[in-house]
């Protein structure tokens, strides 16, 4: 059931995604548009485009881990023992879910401390465009601690089962 929930909730955010760099080109071309056709420089879409590139950023992050395109040690898994390699993997995971912890702590500081601030433009809470931050972080760490369940179940069971996340090829 919750292997359901993990493929569903990475589903979603691999749609919002696809939807953000959708909306940033669409956003973009208005102001190119605007600029060159009407001779308009719209002073919206240049901070609205930038806004949404900070959400891309945070919640690509997450697409970008489940697919396996951050860097990582793999070279170093491929020559260890599978039991050494999930050692190794949980030490290098429980390191980025110590940082991925201190993240969303200073994202939610820092959003709650620039939640009364204005954006400039547009003249909303500049807390919307920090939230990205530490639920960005909060979805890598949900996809790290899910991964140290798997790398702590093979190392109890003698690291039989490969050592790449189950997302990797789907």
């Amino acid at each position: 059931m919750h292997e359901t929930v993990d493929r569903l909730i990475a589903r979603i955010i691999e749609v919002i995604t696809g939807l953000l760099v959708l909306l940033i080109a669409g956003v973009l071309l208005v102001q190119v548009l605007g600029r060159h056709l009407l001779q308009y420089p719209f002073s919206w879409p240049e901070e609205v485009a930038g806004f949404l590139f900070v959400w891309l950023i945070f919640l690509g992050a997450g697409v970008a881990y489940r697919r396996g395109g951050l860097i990582g040690i793999d070279w170093l898994l491929s020559k260890a023992s599978s039991r050494l390699a999930a050692a190794i993997k949980l030490v290098s995971d429980l390191t980025v879910l110590a940082l991925l912890v201190g993240l969303v702590w200073t994202g939610v500081e820092a959003t709650v401390g620039v939640a009364g601030t204005s954006t400039t433009v547009l003249r909303f809470s500049w807390g919307w465009v920090y939230l990205a931050f530490p639920i960005g972080c909060g979805l890598l760490l949900f996809a790290f601690a899910r991964d140290i369940a798997r790398d702590l179940h093979r190392l109890r069971t003698g690291g039989h089962e490969n050592h790449e996340r189950e997302d990797d090829h789907t």
